[in-house]
């Protein structure tokens, strides 16, 4: 099998093709390519593939966690926004802070941010109370 060959059908077994979809890719038989899930090159090029994949949406992740959380706190903190929508943000952002404490790294970027979000969560709280929402 060459190397280039090899890349290819790993990238498509990482990207979740199946034994058949990649024979038909390579004109090969489904039999070739059990052959070729043997070969220790062509299984270090998967794992080293998902490993690239897994960190990539782990960063995605976070950079989607902090644009949404920003989101929230800055409609959170804008006067003309709607008090309704301000309380289910205040309950959503009240449930997610509590999971976010209980699996933190204790970093010193965790604190932080869980310090900001109990900041605002409680000039939400403050604002869920003097509008009567507490009712």
């Amino acid at each position: 099998m060459e190397a280039n060959n090899l890349y290819k059908a790993a990238q498509l077994m990482s990207a979740g093709f199946t034994t058949r979809d990649v024979a038909g890719r390579f004109k090969v038989t489904e039999r070739t390519i059990r052959r070729w899930k043997k070969n220790p090159e062509f299984n270090a090029e998967i794992t080293r593939l998902n490993n690239n994949r897994s960190v990539l949406i782990s960063k995605l992740l976070d950079e989607l966690s902090i644009a949404s959380l920003s989101w929230a706190l800055n409609y959170i903190n804008d006067i003309s926004g709607n008090a309704n929508v301000k309380v289910k943000i205040f309950s959503k952002l009240n449930s997610l802070s509590s999971a976010c404490y209980e699996e933190s790294n204790d970093t010193e970027d965790d604190i932080v941010l869980f310090q900001t979000v109990i900041s605002e969560l409680d000039k939400l709280a403050d604002l869920k109370r003097s509008s009567g929402f507490d009712d």
